[in-house]
């Protein structure tokens, strides 16, 4: 056999032209999905530190020596916690309780945090920040919407101390 007989092999046509495309689409959604929820969990993640944490510093705000008797105790915690967060104040409710019982600002010493603070050395308070959430990406896809809860909440009990 010469080499003039032989001819070059021509390639068969194939239906895989599409293929590559195709893998394409659902590997970057796949990915595109797990990437979001990656980040909405982070975002969770990195709120419920803060939520945390604002009560944490809400509670020591709240039993500092300053307050005790003060009749505007509530209204200043909450303010503090709320300069804490100021992202999420719009989102935030705060509870204050002394020895269990849910105090304000109140004008009867039943209630007022100031007053209660005061006649409760020793025992405890305590500060619920409540966040109420609302998520930073709306996502529907694989039903990443409905992986949050509605709200956390974060409790921290300190003992009341006596004023100096």
């Amino acid at each position: 056999m010469a080499s003039a007989d032989l001819k070059p092999m021509r390639r068969l046509p194939t239906r895989n032209q599409g293929l590559a495309m195709v893998e394409f689409a659902v590997v970057v959604t796949v990915l595109l999905g797990l990437t979001l929820g990656i980040t909405q969990f982070g975002w969770l993640l990195n709120r419920y530190t803060q939520v945390g944490n604002a009560a944490g510093s809400g509670a020591r705000f709240f039993v500092s020596p300053k307050l005790i008797n003060n009749v505007n105790a509530y209204n200043l915690t909450v303010n503090y916690v709320k300069t804490i967060l100021p992202s999420l104040s719009a989102n935030l409710a705060i509870t204050t309780r002394v020895n269990g019982t849910i105090c304000t600002n109140a004008a009867d010493a039943a209630t007022n945090c100031g007053k209660l603070l005061g006649a409760a050395t020793g025992g405890q308070a305590t500060v619920s920040v409540t966040w109420t959430i609302t998520p930073w990406m709306n996502v529907k896809i694989y039903g990443l919407d409905k992986m949050w809860p509605a709200s956390y909440t974060a409790t921290v009990a300190e003992r009341i101390q006596p004023p100096l």
